[in-house]
C-alpha cells in the first residue's frame, strides 16, 4: 500500500475530478501542460471520483488522528475546518 502520492498521479486526479465535473477546458489545459497524455497512468483504473475519495480519506485520518493523540493545533485546526460538517468517532481501546 502507497503512503504517498507523486505530482504524476497528483495531477491526473486533479484532471479527472476537472473532467467529470465539466471543466472540459481547465482539464484539457491541465492535461497539455501536464503532459497527461504521456502518463504511465491506466485511466481505466482510476474509479470515477477518486479525487473526492482520495481527500474525503485523508480529512477523516486527520480528524482520527487528533481525537486519538489530542493535539491541540491540530484539533483546532480540524474543528475550525470541519465545522461545516458532523463526524462522530467511535474508538474502542483494547
Amino acid at each position: 500500500m502507497a503512503t504517498s502520492i507523486t505530482s504524476v498521479e497528483l495531477n491526473y486526479l486533479v484532471f479527472r475530478y476537472l473532467q467529470e465535473s465539466g471543466f472540459t477546458h481547465s482539464a484539457f489545459a491541465l492535461g497539455y501542460e501536464a503532459g497527461i497524455n504521456k502518463s504511465p497512468i491506466d485511466g481505466n483504473l482510476v474509479p470515477p471520483g477518486a479525487l473526492i475519495t482520495f481527500v474525503q480519506k485523508g480529512l477523516q485520518f486527520l480528524e482520527m488522528e487528533a481525537n486519538l493523540s489530542n493535539v491541540s493545533m491540530t484539533s483546532s485546526f480540524l474543528c475550525s475546518y470541519l465545522c461545516l460538517y458532523t463526524y462522530r468517532c467511535v474508538c474502542v481501546l483494547v
